[in-house]
């Protein structure tokens, strides 16, 4: 279990979410920019050595849930998810998963989440700033209510913010 957080604009978060760790104790880590902040947490089922977040080349990985076809792509499943990118052919993934990619030329947010919605993915715009997370609580709860809220769930096609 893994909780993730991305952020396009101007807002920071201080510190981790609660939400976020309750998601996931055993290792966490974060990535900012002058135009992103990106967040993840994990709970280690299995021993994965790999840093959080995830980062290739220009890309940084956020990624909850399990790849089940990850060999025909690469050495892990944060590598695969990576190669299915570039390859354009995350649609090929076979698993239960939320993804977020940040292209760090770009500056866009890339999100996916598998065909049946077992990783939902909430999305929030407060302020011009942009939100995207695996946990509803982990939105800023000062500036958020209900109302606010722009859409959730359901993005298994490519969306781009």
């Amino acid at each position: 279990m893994c909780g993730i957080l991305a952020t396009l604009g101007n807002y920071r978060y201080k510190e981790i979410p609660k939400a976020l760790i309750e998601r996931g104790r055993d290792a966490q880590g974060i990535y900012e920019d002058d135009f992103a902040q990106l967040i993840q947490t994990r709970l280690e089922i299995t021993k994965c050595n790999v840093e959080l977040p995830y980062q290739q080349d220009i890309y940084t990985l956020l990624f909850n849930g399990e790849i089940y076809n990850y060999k025909d792509f690469g050495s892990n499943e944060w590598e695969a998810i990576i190669n299915a990118f570039k390859d354009g052919r995350i649609d090929d993934l076979d698993g239960q998963y939320a993804i977020i990619i940040y292209n760090k030329q770009t500056h866009n947010l890339h999100y996916y989440i598998d065909e049946f919605n077992i990783h939902t993915l909430y999305y929030d715009e407060i302020d011009g700033n942009k939100f995207i997370s695996s946990n509803l609580r982990s939105l800023p709860r000062i500036e958020f209510n209900k109302s606010q809220l722009r859409g959730y769930g359901n993005v298994a096609k490519q969306r781009v913010l």
